[in-house]
């Protein structure tokens, strides 16, 4: 399984949205084509797939754009992947497990259920606040020229803190 360009653009694009509307402003889709380096023709059909998940809300109009449909908390990476992926299956016989003919005694089935299993799990544990998080540190990390890697580490509060 590969990400796609496409997935890869959504979760830009919403980190983006995130980052650059704490006040709900609205976002021009071609100030996240131009952040991305994107087509914005590509991108405004990966933010179609984002409003009609309910991640996002367009606005048209000569003062319209785009903003997050919910705050960074309550959209987890899978929400965004499944929005522009569809269901997240490892193997077809995952996704139509009635269809698949070996499903009664294929001995790799239960390998593809647990990785997908795992693989679900950290996506539904990864929100966009997190990526938003991780967005700003590793920024800062780079304008100020350190090489030492930062992390942020979350507490038992749900609160981040830095470590390099």
């Amino acid at each position: 399984m590969q990400v796609t360009r496409a997935t890869d653009y959504a979760v830009f694009g919403l980190i983006h949205l995130a980052e650059n509307q704490p006040g709900g402003e609205l976002t021009l889709l071609s100030d996240i084509a131009e952040k991305q380096n994107a087509p914005e023709s590509f991108l405004a059909k990966i933010f179609q797939s984002l409003v009609k998940a309910g991640l996002a809300t367009s606005y048209r109009g000569s003062r319209g754009g785009f903003r997050l449909a919910r705050v960074p908390e309550k959209i987890t990476v899978c929400d965004i992947v499944e929005a522009v992926e569809g269901p997240i299956a490892l193997s077809r016989c995952l996704l139509h497990q009635d269809l698949c003919p070996k499903e009664q005694f294929c001995p790799v089935e239960r390998v593809w259920a647990r990785a997908q299993d795992k693989l679900v799990e950290v996506l539904k544990g990864t929100t966009l606040k997190d990526l938003v998080v991780d967005h700003v540190l590793l920024e800062k990390q780079r304008s100020n020229g350190d090489l030492a890697r930062t992390v942020a580490l979350e507490t038992s509060q749900g609160r981040f803190e830095t470590m390099s």
